[in-house]
């Protein structure tokens, strides 16, 4: 573990200290308040802004776009996500057969921090049989059963930023016994990884995530928590905090989580990006978010409809806009529906020569207007999707930034306040 320097904010004061966090910068404010800070990881030179949010990839990728087109976004976008499920079989063939020598540049992501996570956030988990030394990974080739050795040859591979460890991912309607014994592997898996990172030297400089186990249940989670934050990790990711969860219920889990946390490693949490949940997790001291509200749609499983679950996925492959209010910022609060998005599908904008959302500055609103992006829709032209991407993530990038902003002028509260006054 390599000691940098550690700078705590609290009160507008910045106290400075040495702490020992592999590769990692981070101001923090205190236990379970809204935090800022910035996250320097030394292989890619890159620092991210924390709260932020990660852009989400399949197989390498972001859906409908470019990594150009990415480029446009402004602030820039730094982090991405990047996921075993997608990757695994370019990874193992690599492995084996055909090495590529840097996954870096063959994805074109030279200047991106890499965040690579075992589960994909837009996929549901079927139910796996896992052991406490091999997990089951769908691949386009079948299931297959992974070790800890081989996931970490895997991951030297791809060679991230931050990574996390095998974990037991049970889904959401399993009976509350198998949150334990998904715990109990998780945790073993960690320690096997932990071990497993002295015979990789060259991950030596990549930061380790534990992961948060433990579904919907309090104890669970507070016994995952607690193990985990024992054990030698540079982070933490909190798996499976979807929008299933009912607000209260959410905030109770996540206040139970955070109290068992170090405070200053940074924390990541997975599978949801409702802005209002958002703000919750942001007020418990949550740095760290997956990108899957921004390009995907809202999917129904059957298993999902059958436990009246629902999954804030990716929008703009519904042709949905993202048009909430964010206080603070240059869109006119009086030209805002309380609709936090809109479907570019319905006729009401066959004439519509408005911008996606008055007061965004991505190149969909400035060069586009919604009726044009209704006649792409209807046309079936990917370029609609290509044009919705960009102004939701450009949308959601000036969400966190204003959230920076307020917590930085220490008036959180009130945006918080602001936020939910005008929608809830």
């Amino acid at each position: 573990m390599t000691h940098v320097k550690w700078s705590k904010h609290i009160n507008s004061e910045v106290c400075d200290a040495v702490f020992p966090l592999s590769c990692c910068v981070i101001t923090i404010s205190p236990l379970g308040k809204p935090r800022i800070g910035t996250l320097t990881l030394g292989r890619s030179l890159q620092s991210l802004n924390t709260p932020c949010f990660l852009v989400y990839t399949s197989h390498g990728a972001p859906p409908y776009t470019t990594l150009d087109n990415l480029r446009t976004i402004n602030p820039k976008l730094t982090a991405v996500q990047l996921c075993l499920a997608t990757l695994f079989d370019i990874l193992i063939t690599s492995a084996s057969n055909y090495p590529i020598s840097s996954f870096r540049k063959f994805f074109g992501l030279e200047g991106f921090l890499l965040f690579f996570t075992l589960s994909d956030p837009m996929l549901v988990l079927p139910e796996h049989f896992n052991t406490k030394k091999h997990i089951k990974i769908n691949s386009v080739n079948g299931r297959t059963k992974i070790s800890s050795r081989v996931y970490m040859k895997l991951v030297e591979e791809l060679n991230p930023d931050v990574f996390c460890p095998l974990i037991d991912n049970i889904p959401l309607h399993c009976p509350k016994y198998k949150d334990k014994e998904a715990v109990n592997r998780t945790l073993m898996l960690l320690d096997d990884c932990i071990l497993a990172m002295k015979d990789h030297p060259d991950l030596q400089s990549s930061a380790l995530f534990g992961v948060i186990q433990g579904n919907s249940s309090i104890e669970g989670r507070r016994r995952s928590a607690y193990e985990t934050s024992k054990r030698d990790v540079d982070g933490f990711l909190l798996e499976n905090f979807g929008s299933h969860l009912k607000r209260d219920v959410f905030r109770t889990l996540l206040s139970t989580v955070v109290h068992e946390l170090s405070a200053e490693k940074p924390r990541m949490i997975s599978t949801f990006g409702i802005p209002e949940l958002v703000l919750d997790a942001v007020e418990f001291g949550i740095d760290i978010f997956d990108g899957t509200y921004v390009p995907c749609r809202l999917v129904i499983l059957f298993l999902q409809l059958l436990l009246n679950l629902r999954y804030p996925l990716l929008m703009a492959e519904d042709g949905n806009a993202l048009t909430f209010y964010i206080p603070g910022h240059s869109v006119c609060r009086m030209t805002i529906s309380k609709a936090k998005h809109i479907s570019l599908w319905d006729d009401i904008f066959l004439d519509d020569v408005n911008p996606l959302c008055p007061g965004c500055s991505c190149m969909a609103c400035t060069d586009y207007s919604r009726s044009y992006v209704h006649h792409l829709l209807s046309t079936h032209e990917m370029l609609a999707k290509v044009l919705l991407t960009l102004h939701n993530l450009q949308l959601y990038e000036n969400f966190f930034c204003a959230i920076r902003s307020s917590i930085k002028a220490e008036r959180f509260s009130t945006f918080k306040e602001t936020f939910e006054k005008f929608y809830l």
